[in-house]
């Protein structure tokens, strides 16, 4: 069988069992010691944070979506995913402050390609900073914020104590559940570990609304991160060439300076 045709099948296959979500929900709910987890944390009212990683094109975001579908009706019928931390920053704030935290419009928040505004090499900037205020201080009762990213060493070490679990997709069909354990009176921030929960197999695909609504903005997104990228290139060229002339523009008035010969100047 095709790579194409054993994904259609898949497809077809994942349309059948969520004719009855409700089903499926209390199938994966009773085999999966994880998902029970997460479902308790929720009732006792905690927010629950899961960083997804692994390798690219082994279906990180179908699996944070699947999450999304498996937790919340309200995610199914409007769906909502960030691949910029300054936009979902700017949304969840706004929303805030504006409905309150009783009247948010979703159960779950997913955070695509996070590794883009915080860069653990830059862990001092504005969005790592402002990342590490949102999930201390605004913390959302019974509410789970995905991040995705490829390696959970992309996200500044600092931040690593504010996720609870991480969900590494080692390939398409399997994933090792982790819980993330800490002491939150350790000053040095060395007491931290991954904690294993379970080896999860054939997780279901993600509603299939959910599907036809991802396939329609994946493309787009892709454009807007590659143009935002170039854009990047173009700002970092421009910055190089700053830099070129401000170097020549120093040396040449250092030989000026010393030289006091105009002829010189000029040629050099």
């Amino acid at each position: 069988m095709g790579i194409e045709k054993k994904f259609k099948y898949k497809l077809e296959r994942n349309a059948k069992i969520w004719k009855n979500p409700i089903r499926l929900r209390r199938k994966w709910f009773n085999k999966s010691y994880f998902l029970q987890t997460i479902e308790m944390e929720l009732k006792a009212g905690h927010s629950v944070v899961i960083l997804i990683v692994g390798r690219t094109r082994l279906g990180k975001t179908w699996l944070g979506l699947t999450m999304a579908s498996l937790f919340s009706d309200k995610f199914i019928d409007n769906p909502v995913r960030w691949v910029g931390f300054e936009q979902y920053a700017r949304d969840i704030l706004g929303e805030i402050t504006t409905s309150g935290y009783s009247n948010l419009k979703q159960d779950v928040y997913i955070l695509d390609e996070c590794g883009r505004d915080l860069d653990y090499r830059v862990y001092a900037s504005g969005f790592n900073r402002l990342f590490s205020h949102i999930f201390q201080t605004q913390q959302i009762m019974g509410k789970i914020f995905i991040l995705i990213l490829p390696d959970a060493s992309l996200l500044a070490k600092a931040h690593h104590k504010l996720i609870n679990y991480t969900m590494w997709k080692v390939t398409r069909d399997l994933a090792i559940t982790y819980k993330i354990v800490s002491h939150p009176a350790d000053i040095t921030g060395k007491d931290i570990y991954n904690k294993k929960v379970e080896t999860v197999l054939n997780f279901p695909l993600p509603h299939p609304k959910i599907i036809e609504w991802f396939d329609k903005i994946e493309k787009p997104q892709k454009r807007e991160i590659a143009q935002e990228l170039l854009d990047n290139l173009n700002k970092i060229k421009a910055g190089q060439e700053i830099a070129g002339q401000e170097k020549t523009r120093g040396k040449f008035e250092y030989k000026s300076i010393f030289s006091g010969d105009e002829k010189e100047v000029i040629k050099w």
